[in-house]
């Protein structure tokens, strides 16, 4: 006798006219904590918008829920949801984002730029940026800095050798007036049941609109600088731009190589600055877990720069990225798309039908992780860890491609600067903006003194 999946999961209480549509825009994190309380991790209904009006979608919080939905029935789902037309709208439709045969083309081409032997000749790079920033902190007033800001300077410099073949520092100033915008224009219009077009000219969507066309036109620019030199780099845009198909031979047009880089320049930056000023943040919290890090470095790496072969052994620095990664993951929610009939935790899943995996609910479900608001490097020291336990990058045949990549910059960056500084923050719980993506939410100060 086997067991018959049943038809609906438990819904979420909402208010009758908007469903979950306003807790959700509120505070989505908590809005998924109350319904990981309420229904110990299994499988839950949201509404969003009024009834027969609005939409349904339903979020798991289990790994093997999401084990499920983006691997072993991943052919089951895709990304044509709610929102995607305005993220590639505003952000092209590169890797991220799109889905198909253009994604497997996408992904054939930007592998050969994450192997193991292209990461290991970027750390160099890596090592340079570090050892830049610690010079400017060495020289900032009082000794007091913004986390959050030298990541994103770190993450840029890294980004324009690796990714751009030169120096994006210019990019900045656009970068932080443009990807809060468009991130948080794009959450509300996900979480929004009824959306005017985007060109209608409402306030909302031209200051989008504006927004876009700066971080487009900057893109553009790097490319056409990329494309009048010597092509004969490493660098993603010369991969890009000098790319045949290896199945068909055919070159990518300009619109796709935008389209590409764009993805790298805003994901690439965004999750290695996030993880950086998330992880500085807590070590400034907790003395005896930057003590221990910082003991790790001088018995790997002594006094030299941070080099290639240093990064396996330095274990622990490792885990301190992890478990920042598990209480803060970048990429805080997956949704995907039924296109066909599946099932998840037991229940029947229709085609066209909705589920979101709450990459932070995994991250906080204390079935999966005890006392799991705790910040404990440990976690991650046991080889134990199961793979869908832990999902900073995803899953399955979609998992992030530069996982590798931002984990060594991660690495470089806190060992680097630990060795070279104490850090003191006075600040707890530092402030979230929970948009497409996880951030900081405002400046983490912090305090920095020389550590001999």
């Amino acid at each position: 006798m086997t067991d018959e999946p049943t038809a609906d999961p438990p819904t979420v209480p909402g208010s009758f006219l908007s469903g979950s549509a306003g807790d959700l825009k509120r505070d989505q994190l908590a809005t998924y904590a109350q319904a990981l309380r309420d229904h110990g991790g299994r499988r839950v209904r949201f509404r969003v918008g009024p009834p027969k009006v609005g939409f349904h979608f339903d979020a798991v919080f289990r790994p093997e829920d999401a084990r499920r939905v983006l691997a072993t029935e991943a052919a089951s789902y895709d990304k044509e949801v709610p929102g995607i037309g305005e993220l590639r709208r505003l952000f092209g439709n590169g890797l991220l984002f799109s889905g198909g045969d253009r994604w497997r083309r996408d992904r054939r081409v930007v592998a050969p730029l994450f192997t193991t032997k292209r990461i290991t000749s970027y750390v160099d790079g890596m090592t340079v940026a570090a050892d830049r920033l610690a010079a400017t902190w060495a020289a900032a007033p009082d000794g007091r800095v913004d986390l959050s800001a030298a990541a994103t300077h770190y993450a840029l410099e890294v980004l324009g050798r690796s990714v751009f073949g030169g120096d994006v520092e210019s990019a900045a100033p656009v970068l932080r007036a443009t990807v809060p915008v468009l991130n948080a224009y794009a959450a509300r219009r996900i979480l929004s049941p009824v959306r005017l077009p985007g060109w209608v000219p409402t306030r909302p969507n031209r200051r989008a609109e504006r927004a876009r066309r700066n971080l487009w036109d900057l893109v553009d620019g790097l490319i056409a600088d990329r494309r009048a030199g010597v092509l004969d780099g490493d660098d993603l845009l010369t991969v890009l731009l000098t790319a045949r198909d290896p199945e068909d031979g055919s070159a990518l047009d300009d619109e796709t190589v935008r389209e590409q880089a764009l993805i790298f320049l805003v994901g690439g930056h965004e999750t290695t600055a996030t993880t950086m000023a998330f992880s500085l943040h807590l070590l400034g919290r907790h003395p005896d877990v930057q003590q221990r890090l910082r003991d790790e470095v001088a018995a790997v790496v002594g006094d030299r720069p941070v080099g290639s072969d240093d990064l396996p052994r330095l274990a622990y620095t490792a885990q301190v990225v992890d478990e920042t990664m598990r209480l803060y993951p970048p990429g805080h929610t997956l949704v995907r798309h039924a296109h066909q009939a599946t099932t998840l935790d037991g229940r029947e899943v229709a085609p066209g039908h909705l589920v979101a995996i709450s990459i932070w609910g995994i991250h906080h479900n204390p079935e999966v992780w005890p006392d799991p608001d705790r910040f404990d490097p440990d976690r991650f020291g046991t080889g134990d860890v199961g793979r869908y336990h832990h999902l900073p990058f995803g899953g399955g045949p979609r998992g992030c491609i530069g996982q590798h990549l931002a984990t060594a910059e991660l690495v470089v960056a806190l060992a680097t600067l630990v060795r070279a500084f104490l850090l003191e923050t006075d600040m707890d719980d530092p402030p979230l903006d929970v948009a497409v993506a996880l951030r900081p939410g405002g400046d983490l100060p912090c305090r920095v003194t020389p550590a001999r």
